[in-house]
C-alpha cells in the first residue's frame, strides 16, 4: 500500500464517560471514527487517523490511547479547539444515550489520504462548517482510494433530519460502501423501509449499502440483491462501539476479498452472494465480541479468527 499505509480514517474522537449507574462512572477513549481506526489496526491493518484534538485531558487521553493502538494520529483541530467529550448514559438492557459536548473545528486543507481506502466519520459530513472542502478533498481521491461512510446518526447533534439527509445524499455519489442502521435511517427518512433506502442509495453512487438491526443481525443490499446474516448471540455487557467494530471488520473484509482500492465499483459490483455473506458473517462477529465487553473494546485478528 502507499507509504506504507492501508487505510485513511478522517473523523472524531471523543472522550466517552460511561455512566454506569449514579455511582459508577469511566471514562473511556471513544468516537465513532476513532473506534474504527482502532479496530483496523487490532486486525492488522496500517491506519492515519485524521482527528480533531485539543492540547486537554481529554487530548491526551485520546493520543495515549490511539499510540497504544498503533493508530498513527494526523491532528487538524483549528488551534484552541477543545477535544469532543460525552456521557453515555446506559438503560438495564446496556443501550447507551448521549449528551454530547462536541464541535468539529477542523483547519483549512485537509491531508490527502495515503491509503487506498478512506473511512469517513459523521462528524465531518454533518458538523463542519466548511463542506465544500470535505467535498474537494473526496472529488480528489477517486482515483486512487476508496471511500465508506458510516452516517452514525446522532440527533442531539444533527437536529434537522431533512437538512442531514440532503447532506449525506450528497456525499453519497463520492462513497463506494456505506453503512448504517435501522435506526438512523428511522430518524433521517421519517420510519421508510430501510431496505427500500439502502436500494435507493446505490442509485447516488456506492456499490454496496449495508443496514445493521441490532439484535436482528444485519443485511446487505448490492447489485446481486440483498443478503441478511442473523445476529450472533451472546450476552451483552453494553453495546458501546457495536456499530463502529462492525463498520472495521466490514473493511477489512472487503479488503481481504479485493473490493477495495481505487475504482473499486465493478469489484464490489463482482462481489457474490455467498463472499459476501462471509464477509457480513465476520463482521457481525466481531461485533458481538465487542459488545460481550465494557465500552468499545473491537476484536483483534487473533479473537476474531482465531
Amino acid at each position: 500500500m502507499p507509504n506504507g499505509v492501508d487505510v485513511n480514517v478522517l473523523g472524531e474522537c471523543v472522550a466517552d464517560t460511561i455512566r454506569y449507574s449514579a455511582q459508577h462512572e469511566v471514562t473511556y477513549p471513544g468516537g465513532s471514527a476513532a473506534n474504527v481506526a482502532v479496530g483496523l489496526a487490532r486486525l492488522g491493518r496500517r491506519v492515519d487517523f485524521a482527528t480533531c484534538l485539543g492540547d486537554d485531558e481529554h487530548g491526551q487521553l485520546m493520543r495515549a490511547h490511539l499510540a497504544r493502538e498503533h493508530v498513527r494520529v494526523i491532528n487538524v483541530a483549528a488551534e484552541g479547539t477543545p477535544t469532543p467529550s460525552a456521557v453515555a448514559v446506559l438503560d438495564e438492557s446496556g443501550a447507551a444515550a448521549y449528551e454530547f459536548s462536541v464541535t468539529w473545528a477542523a483547519g483549512p486543507n485537509l491531508p490527502a489520504p495515503r491509503g487506498s481506502h478512506l473511512h469517513l466519520g459523521s462528524f465531518p459530513v454533518f458538523l463542519s462548517s466548511a463542506p465544500a472542502e470535505l467535498d474537494a478533498l473526496l472529488l480528489s481521491v477517486r482515483d486512487h482510494s476508496s471511500v465508506s461512510l458510516d452516517p452514525n446518526v446522532r440527533p442531539e447533534l444533527m437536529g434537522d433530519p431533512h437538512r442531514s439527509r440532503e447532506r449525506l445524499e450528497s456525499v453519497l455519489r463520492f462513497v463506494d460502501v456505506v453503512k448504517a442502521s435501522d435506526e438512523d435511517i428511522a430518524w433521517l427518512y421519517d420510519g421508510a423501509d430501510a431496505e427500500s433506502v439502502a436500494r435507493g442509495w446505490l442509485e447516488a453512487g456506492p456499490g454496496l449499502a449495508v443496514v445493521t438491526m441490532g439484535a436482528n443481525g444485519c443485511f446487505a443490499v448490492s447489485q446481486h440483491g440483498t443478503c441478511r446474516v442473523p445476529p450472533v448471540r451472546v450476552d451483552v455487557v453494553d453495546t458501546v462501539g457495536a456499530g463502529d467494530t462492525l463498520m472495521a471488520a466490514l473493511i477489512d473484509g472487503l479488503m481481504d476479498a479485493r473490493t477495495l482500492g481505487p475504482r473499486s465499483s465493478h469489484r464490489l459490483a463482482g462481489l457474490d452472494a455467498d463472499e459476501l455473506r462471509k464477509v457480513l458473517a465476520r463482521a457481525g462477529r466481531a461485533a458481538a465480541i465487542n459488545v460481550s465487553r465494557a465500552g468499545a473494546n473491537p476484536p483483534s485478528k487473533e479473537e476474531l479468527d482465531g
